[in-house]
């Protein structure tokens, strides 16, 4: 039995849900998917935005001559944040060639040294 069958049928235009917020459209998970959405570089915006106090509305809010120079530093810090993110990124990647090739090997629990306190007495 469906629900029209239940109800008599519901009016044009209105379903079961209407009137009803999903809860899964707003709190925590709506709040990640709405993060995941973004771009990489939207979310080192808003991480940059964040550990310096400021949100979009503050942007929005200030002059502009010093909203340019807010948007610049911004540009400026993610292209070094990226450049050196590559960096190590093309670092662990000779690491991982070089082990793989044999040129390097880890060192082995034999050449290890554990320091301990001694015992003063």
């Amino acid at each position: 039995m469906n629900i029209n069958g239940l109800f008599g049928g519901l009016p044009p235009g209105v379903t079961v849900a209407s009137g009803k917020a999903d809860p899964l459209e707003r709190g925590p998970r709506a709040e990640f998917l709405a993060y995941m959405e973004k771009s990489p570089a939207e979310r080192m915006r808003d991480t940059w935005l964040k550990a310096h106090g400021l949100s979009e509305d503050d942007l929005k809010a200030m002059a502009p001559a010093e909203r340019e120079a807010v948007e610049q530093q911004i540009a400026a810090d993610i292209k070094a944040q990226m450049q050196e993110d590559a960096q190590e990124q093309a670092a662990l990647q000779a690491r991982k060639q070089a082990l793989q090739s044999g040129r390097i090997t880890l060192p082995t629990a034999s050449f290890l040294v554990l320091v301990t306190e001694q015992d003063p007495a």
